[in-house]
């Protein structure tokens, strides 16, 4: 409080005195150099001794006033201070519920994970689970519900307030932007599903094509498939994720098919090459190998026709191999063995006339897997000669040295025949 300027009443002065600190007030007229002083009557005595008592009064009310003034400003303020932080705390409650219920509205996010994301918004989900922890521990910062009627600061209540508010926009944006993302990612999503199934499609179409050309495959189900393969050829291209999905559905039916076909058949020459090769190559009672040899061919289901010239007709044969061949298969009669009957009655008492039989059946092994007895599959570095010589070495019970005394070097066996012949054994013959 300052202090208030009040008029001395013990120092009074007239307008026409002057006084200098430290002196008293004379009346300046001087009678031979000798100073007068004023006397003092009883009329002036009393009339100093009223003013005192006036000017006494006048200080006192004064002081009340000043009192009456700083004390009820103080009592305004105090007020005003306990009124603007109960404002505040309940501005507090209102901002802790809005972030509680955010918080419970953004609980389903906190499942995703930066794989559920593109690249480039795995930096946001990591952002928003550390947002959603910092909105929790802001929760958790209750303020003192009595710090109003003590009259303490609100500068603590006011920062909790903006805490929360920052964890709660910050909350929201990310939320916002983790949706967001999330239609991104089921956008890439379907792109990549659409790619996904457009390359399944044409791996399907591959296989499908491959096993139309098979001829294992009956002509019924050659048409079907073939059919289905132009279908599919044109769904690929303009066909959404349905149209495709459908269309490899057939496709893998069909081929399915095919396979159950391909698989009885391989059944059936696994059964054939056991049985042809448990029949013992040996010589019968004439001296010759010609009862083997027939034996040989009966366990493959194949009939012999005696005289290599029958097969003109079916097959085309010169003149030259008409007096060189032993034997020889034709797809055109696939269920039949030629025997040339020119070679002379030696050529049956050698081993090398039962064992070219089992050559002959590794042909129509060959064909009957693949559907040609010279399939891609084997290579340059064979042929279809030397590579039957090997299926019959390999799967049929033929003695390699035997066949190996042929005079065409074609037919004779090596380690790239064998391993042509593992694999049309396999089903590879492309």
């Amino acid at each position: 409080m300052t202090e208030i300027d009040q008029p001395n009443p013990f120092n009074q002065q007239s307008d026409d005195t002057s006084s200098s600190p430290g002196q008293s007030n004379v009346n300046p007229a001087m009678a031979n150099g000798i100073n007068v002083q004023p006397i003092l009557t009883d009329h002036s005595i009393h009339q100093s001794s009223f003013s005192r008592r006036k000017i006494i009064s006048i200080v006192a009310s004064s002081l009340l006033a000043m009192v009456l003034v700083v004390g009820g400003a103080f009592l305004i303020g105090h007020f005003s201070l306990v009124s603007t932080c109960q404002s505040g705390l309940e501005a507090y409650n209102q901002q802790a519920e809005d972030l509680r219920e955010l918080l419970d509205d953004s609980q389903d996010l906190l499942d995703i994970t930066t794989d559920d994301v593109l690249d480039t918004d795995k930096s946001i989900v990591n952002d928003f689970q550390s947002a959603y922890k910092q909105a929790q521990e802001e929760l958790k910062k209750q303020p003192d519900e009595n710090q109003c009627a003590s009259g303490r600061s609100n500068d603590e209540l006011t920062q909790a307030i903006a805490d929360l508010a920052s964890s709660y926009n910050l909350l929201s944006e990310l939320g916002y932007r983790i949706d967001d993302g999330g239609a991104d990612v089921e956008l890439a999503n379907e792109i990549k599903l659409l790619a996904d199934a457009k390359s399944a499609l044409s791996s399907t179409l591959l296989s499908a094509q491959t096993l139309s050309q098979n001829r294992v495959v009956s002509a019924s189900v050659r048409t079907q498939l073939n059919r289905a393969i132009s279908l599919a050829s044109g769904i690929l291209e303009t066909g959404d994720l349905d149209d495709i999905e459908s269309a490899r559905d057939q496709l893998d039916d069909i081929i399915q098919q095919v396979n159950d076909a391909l698989s009885a058949e391989n059944e059936a020459i696994i059964d054939i090459e056991e049985a042809v090769s448990q029949i013992a190559t040996y010589v019968g009672s004439d001296g010759s190998y010609t009862e083997s040899a027939v034996q040989i061919l009966s366990a493959a289901g194949l009939e012999p026709v005696w005289g290599l010239e029958q097969m003109r007709g079916a097959c085309q044969i010169s003149n030259e191999q008409l007096s060189s061949w032993l034997a020889a298969f034709c797809s055109a009669t696939p269920g039949k063995v030629y025997i040339n009957t020119n070679l002379g009655a030696d050529v049956t008492n050698d081993a090398y006339f039962a064992d070219a039989m089992r050559h002959e059946i590794a042909h129509y092994l060959i064909y009957r897997r693949c559907g040609t007895s010279d399939p891609p599959s084997i290579g340059n570095q064979a042929n279809a000669e030397s590579v039957a010589s090997s299926y019959a070495v390999l799967y049929l019970g033929a003695n390699a040295k035997t066949l190996n005394r042929a005079l065409d070097s074609r037919y004779h066996m090596d380690q790239a025949s064998d391993e042509a012949a593992a694999r049309i054994h396999a089903g590879q013959c492309y």
